[in-house]
Order: structure tokens, then C-alpha cells, then sequence
């Protein structure tokens, strides 16, 4: 019996599933001016650190990043000390004691603000000792950049900036 024939008194329902269209999400970093934030962290930690740091940005752009379960890689943030980080996601990395960090915006609308798709917007980078406290200062100043980005049309991005770079060792 084939699709849309009678059966029982009943049409049967077509076998064809709904096909979704693949989203595509850009990866792009905060730029104000000259000033690149995350590039400056990236370039700044050990390899390792950020070679894995860039296979999570890329394995979360890819899913896309509103559908990308919530794990210790990629996780959306709430109240980080004084500083109410709602809005932020990050993905982490942990090395020699170490825990690095990139904070990011899932931006759905930059492509009603400059950009040609939807965007995984890395704001910045931290990087503390493991069981340590980031101070409010550093998350109240990429809170500030974060909303320098969203109030931005266009936005303030480089795309696909460093990510090659990124990949190599630290020379």
C-alpha cells in the first residue's frame, strides 16, 4: 500500500517526515574598533586550553547554539557573584589547574543587524585557578561589552577572525 491509499476505511498518512532546513549560524567576535577582545585572550593561553575552546565554539555553531544541550562545554550563565550574567553562555576548558573560559551571545537577530546569518557571538575570555572566584569587576566589564554588542546596528564583529591561528601552537 502506498502513501495516501485507503485502508480500513482510512487514508493512510503519508511516510515522509517534515525535512528541516540546516540552520546556518556564523561564528563572529566582538569588535570594538581595533579592539578584539577574545582574539587578545585566545592568543594569549596555552594551546591546548585553546584548541579545545575552539572545537566546542565550533561543535555549538554548528548544532545550532539554541538547540546545543546544556553541558559543562556550553552553558548558559545566571548570577555570577554581584553581576547578573543572564543572557551569557560559555564554554569551557579546564588545564593544569587552570579554567578557561569564553563568554558568548546567541544572537538570532544579526541578521537583521548587518550580519548575513545568525550569530555565535564570542565577547571575551577569562581565564582563574580552578576553585577560585572571578571578581565582579571582570564580569561586570564583559557584561559591558556584551551590551555595547547588542545595542550595536551593525553589529561590532569580525567574522571568521583567528580561528586557523587559534589552531596552531603558541609560538
Amino acid at each position: 500500500m502506498g502513501k495516501g491509499e485507503v485502508r480500513g476505511g482510512r487514508k493512510l498518512a503519508s511516510a515522509k517526515t517534515k525535512k528541516h532546513e540546516k540552520e546556518t549560524w556564523d561564528i563572529a567576535f566582538y569588535a570594538d574598533g581595533e579592539q578584539v577582545p577574545a582574539d587578545a585572550f585566545m592568543r594569549s593561553i596555552p594551546s591546548k586550553p585553546r584548541r579545545q575552546l575552539v572545537v566546542w565554539i565550533l561543535a555549538v555553531a554548528a548544532f545550532p547554539p539554541y538547540r546545543f544541550p546544556a553541558s559543562t562545554m556550553f552553558q548558559p550563565m545566571s548570577q555570577e557573584g554581584a553581576v547578573d550574567m543572564s543572557g551569557f553562555h560559555e564554554t569551557r576548558d579546564e588545564h593544569d589547574g587552570q579554567l578557561y573560559r569564553l563568554l558568548c551571545i546567541i544572537d538570532r537577530h544579526a541578521a537583521t543587524k548587518g550580519c548575513p546569518n545568525p550569530v555565535l557571538a564570542i565577547i571575551d575570555g577569562i581565564n582563574k585557578p580552578v576553585r577560585t572566584k572571578v571578581p565582579d569587576a571582570d564580569y561586570a566589564r564583559i557584561k559591558r561589552l556584551g551590551e555595547d554588542y547588542r545595542a550595536s546596528n551593525p553589529r561590532k564583529v569580525r567574522r571568521p577572525l583567528g580561528l586557523p591561528g587559534w589552531l596552531q601552537p603558541k609560538a
